[in-house]
């Protein structure tokens, strides 16, 4: 069979129907999804390094999953109005990968719903919430143990949120026998990771993070 044809990516061609406006709005675009998607996945963001929402955790309830998916669709929206050849070749690119990004945040909640069929979503969350704060020296440990107590005092609701989530005729044997295996890690961050280092608070933070571990024991 004949080969295909190589597309032509002549820099010169794609820059002659580049729009510096067109580019703008983009930039806009991207900028508003960035700050937005970390601070509808706060855990993860504290993993890619972003730490302004160190002491949040991702909501998973309905109206967290409708907040998200909103997000989304309306950010797909405004780049849709964009016609993609105006963009710089750069920026073509990456509005793909940003649609793509956009479009399967919203296949994941809408169609996949792993937050129905899947407890490990949650124990992944309540694990990563903690370790991604402690396993890195980015900040003083009193700050980051203050960013873990917040996180803790978040994690039962988190579990709540399972509980009404989860619906066991969906759930697959072999993930709830996984989570049933892995819950003590959660716990085992706490005691090896955290409890260490509690000394190093005082007063009324100290008294918080206390109270935080005996309510994540109990959860």
């Amino acid at each position: 069979q004949q080969a295909p044809a190589t597309p032509d990516h002549n820099p010169q061609a794609t820059s002659a129907t580049a729009s510096p406006q067109s580019d703008a709005q983009f930039a806009g675009i991207t900028q508003r999804w960035l700050d937005g998607w970390m601070k509808l996945n706060p855990v993860s963001a504290t993993q890619i390094g972003d730490h302004r929402f160190d002491g949040d955790i991702d909501d998973l309830t309905e109206a967290g999953r409708k907040a998200q998916v909103d997000f989304s669709k309306q950010l797909l929206a405004e780049l849709d109005k964009i016609d993609a050849k105006t963009l710089s070749r750069d920026n073509q690119v990456d509005a793909l990968l940003l649609r793509n990004q956009l479009q399967s945040d919203i296949w994941n909640i809408e169609t996949l719903q792993a937050y129905a069929w899947d407890p490990q979503v949650y124990n992944s969350l309540a694990g990563g919430a903690l370790y991604n704060l402690m396993a890195r020296d980015y900040a003083p440990m009193p700050q980051r143990l203050k960013s873990a107590t917040a996180r803790m005092q978040k994690i039962p609701a988190l579990f709540a949120q399972a509980r009404a989530n989860l619906d066991p005729a969906r759930v697959p044997l072999i993930h709830a026998q996984t989570v049933a295996k892995q819950n003590p890690g959660v716990m085992s961050i706490v005691d090896d990771m955290m409890m260490p280092h509690a000394g190093e608070l005082t007063g009324e933070d100290r008294k918080r993070f206390d109270a935080a571990v005996e309510s994540l024991r109990k959860a």
